[in-house]
């Protein structure tokens, strides 16, 4: 349904709104080029789970060279190799999740595995703080491993504590082991919070991933979304 009434959305909202689809693997993710030049603005960009793989924020890159990355991998291998060479970014090995503190983290190891360990986290707020220099996220890709649902409701309760998110695509992780979790943090995220789901998907029968874009700032909407 999402998926349906965003075509709709697009067709309502601007004739010349332009959304780019990327599929690495099977898995799909958007990002909407904004109206100006592509080439003259300004653009950061942040993964927060890299996993070994950018192929997504490389061609990102190619269609907007002057994007700024930063990035953020409990160690997969190639993570930081392939964001620093590949993309030019910013490298932070680490856990970020809503809060600072050692908790149980699904991580990446050999063989595309995920075994369970107990790591320490940092917030994402003191991610911010330490680590990005802009005052505008053009475009957030969250893959946490299960820290998403915590950190997913603090954004929205708490916006005033992180810079204006353009777009963001979410992987909700196990969300039908979570129906306690997600379906109130699904409630806050479509009832209160600044984001629209346009893309939605479900991966493997056990991930939800949703592209979210921002409609309750000013700047968000004038750079992507209404011309």
């Amino acid at each position: 349904m999402v998926n349906e009434c965003s075509n709709d959305l697009f067709d309502t909202v601007n004739k010349t709104t332009t959304l780019k689809h990327f599929v690495i693997d099977m898995e799909l993710k958007y990002f909407i080029l904004p109206f100006e030049p592509i080439n003259s603005v300004s653009c950061n960009v942040i993964s927060l789970g890299i996993g070994g793989e950018t192929e997504t924020e490389e061609r990102v890159k190619r269609i907007m060279p002057q994007c700024k990355f930063l990035g953020v991998d409990s160690g997969a291998a190639l993570s930081k190799e392939f964001y620093e060479k590949r993309l030019g970014g910013t490298y932070v090995e680490g856990l970020v999740g809503a809060k600072n503190g050692i908790f149980s983290a699904s991580v990446l190891v050999e063989k595309g595995d995920y075994v369970a360990k107990e790591l320490q986290h940092f917030s994402f707020t003191y991610f911010l703080s330490k680590y990005f220099k802009g005052n505008l996220i053009d475009l957030l890709f969250m893959d946490i491993e299960g820290d998403e649902f915590e950190l997913m409701k603090d954004m929205i309760d708490n916006p005033e504590l992180y810079p204006p998110i353009c777009q963001l695509n979410v992987e909700f992780h196990d969300s039908s082991k979570k129906t306690e979790i997600m379906l109130p943090l699904f409630n806050k995220l479509f009832g209160e919070s600044s984001y629209v789901a346009i893309k939605s998907g479900f991966f493997f029968n056990q991930i939800n991933k949703f592209h979210l874009i921002n409609l309750k700032n000013d700047e968000c909407l004038k750079k992507y979304f209404i011309k």
